[in-house]
This record gives structure tokens, sequence and C-alpha cells, in this order.
């Protein structure tokens, strides 16, 4: 009695082990089927993307400054602070500016947060200002996830 016991309890373990293997092989490979979605929402004064990617901190890092480094020689933006150690970059056009904080959440997977202000204006002007702003966000987004090789998608909230 015991033995069969035993023995149903090897059968199950052999059984149960495949499921196992297949549930985190599944579990692993989420990340690379699923692309990363793009958190864009609105406070009171910026618009903020947020954004977790499947690259070393300091590989997106490094692709934000040669960004911004790109736009600013052809004269597009000014690099206003720019924090290596703590993967910090902020950008203005001088009208509008961007600060962009790269979040390193594992050895291989980090998050990216942009922020976008809203510059006081009044009126029409202020709404048109206020997409401006929401374009920026979106515009560092997609190019620095293009220049990644990731897919980004877009969800505003």
């Amino acid at each position: 009695m015991v033995m069969r016991i035993r023995r149903n309890r090897i059968i199950l373990r052999l059984v149960a082990l495949p499921a196992v293997i297949l549930a985190l092989i599944s579990l692993t490979a989420c990340p690379i089927i699923v692309p990363p979605l793009v958190h864009y929402y609105k406070t009171r004064d910026a618009y903020v993307g947020t954004v977790t990617l499947n690259a070393k901190a300091e590989e997106v890092y490094s692709e934000i400054v040669s960004l911004a480094e790109k736009r600013v020689k052809e004269g597009k933006v000014k690099i206003t602070n720019k924090a290596k150690q703590i993967l910090y970059l902020e950008v203005t056009d001088g009208v509008q500016t961007a600060g962009i904080k790269v979040n390193k959440l594992s050895d291989k997977l980090s998050q990216m947060v942009i922020t976008a202000d809203i510059p006081p204006t009044e009126g029409e002007s202020k709404e048109r200002e206020k997409e401006r702003e929401k374009e920026l966000t979106a515009k560092i987004m997609r190019n620095i996830c293009e220049g990644l090789n990731q897919n980004c998608q877009l969800v505003e909230q």
C-alpha cells in the first residue's frame, strides 16, 4: 500500500513537471510577445508618459542622450540638465520643457518617464500649447522606442 502511494506521487510529479515548465516558459515569453504600452496622461501642469521597456536602463538613457544630442546639432532643442548618475535628462526648445527619467527595474527591464510642461497661456492658444505638449511627450516616447527597436503602443488615460 505504501509502495503504491509513493509510485502514484512519483507519477504525479513526472506529469506535473512538464506543465510547470510550459507555464514558466509562457510567462517569460509574454513580455516579448506583448508590446510595451505607453501609459499617457495629463496632470494639471504637464503631460506624462511612462513605459516599461525590455532593455537595460543604461541603454535606454544612452538612446535618449543620443537622440537629444542629434536634435541639439539640428538646432531644435537645448539640453538644460543632464545627470547620468541618476539617468535624467531635461531638454527645451525655448517654449516647452521635457524631463526624461529612466528607472532600473531589473538587469534587463527599465521604466522611462517623460514629463512635458504646459506653458501658461490663455484661451485658444493655451489649448494649442497643450496639444503641442501632448505631441512632444508622445513623439519623444515614439522616437526612443523606435531607437530601441521596440514597438510601443500608446494608451491614453
